[in-house]
């Protein structure tokens, strides 16, 4: 009888590990690194392509946290007259909740902050035109305005504290276009890796 009660015991968790592993699931700092993609903001075709970082910090139990990205990308698109280079630079901060699941994350965030796009634009056949003596044949150019997104995604717990996420939402940036400051809407996409602390 007092074998039979001793396996028992041992069959059970202990409280401190049960409290262990709600601890490990509920660290409030997390970290992260992504692939991060956006439809073109100033160029009419192409995929802007590139990747960043991430800070997140859950303020108290009920999931809300704040946060900090850092991303840059680039995309380029050709024409008949002219070669055109766009080189996306993000910094922003996040705020919203996650919430978890069994092995899961859902999670929803409103990102607000500075995209920069810097332009490297060529014309066509640029070294026969040069030995030519035209001119006009460079279009370089910055153009930085304010910007938001409003994502929604989640991740997959598959080595504590370790995750993989996927997010995805759209977004508005105010940029300088054609000589004219105009609202453009794009839509923007990160897959990454991610651990908690």
């Amino acid at each position: 009888m007092g074998a039979l009660a001793i396996a028992a015991l041992v069959a059970i968790p202990s409280a401190p590990a049960r409290a262990a592993d709600v601890q490990a699931a509920t660290q409030p700092l997390a970290v992260e690194a992504f692939v991060w993609t956006t439809s073109p903001v100033a160029l009419r075709t192409g995929l802007v392509l590139g990747g960043g970082a991430a800070l997140h910090y859950t303020v108290g139990p009920s999931g809300l946290f704040i946060g900090a990205r850092l991303a840059a990308a680039q995309t380029a698109e050709s024409t008949v007259e002219w070669d055109l280079t766009h080189v996306h630079l993000l910094a922003s901060a996040a705020g919203g909740i996650e919430k978890r699941f069994g092995a899961g994350l859902l999670r929803a965030q409103l990102e607000i902050g500075v995209l920069a796009i810097d332009q490297l634009g060529r014309r066509q056949q640029y070294d026969r035109l040069a030995a030519d003596g035209i001119k006009d044949l460079n279009r370089d150019g910055w153009s930085v305005g304010p910007t938001a997104a409003l994502e929604v995604g989640g991740a997959v717990i598959f080595f504590e504290p370790w995750r993989v996420f996927v997010q995805l939402g759209p977004g508005v940036t105010a940029q300088k276009v054609n000589g004219s400051v105009v609202a453009r809407l794009f839509l923007t996409c990160s897959l990454g890796v991610g651990r908690a602390f």
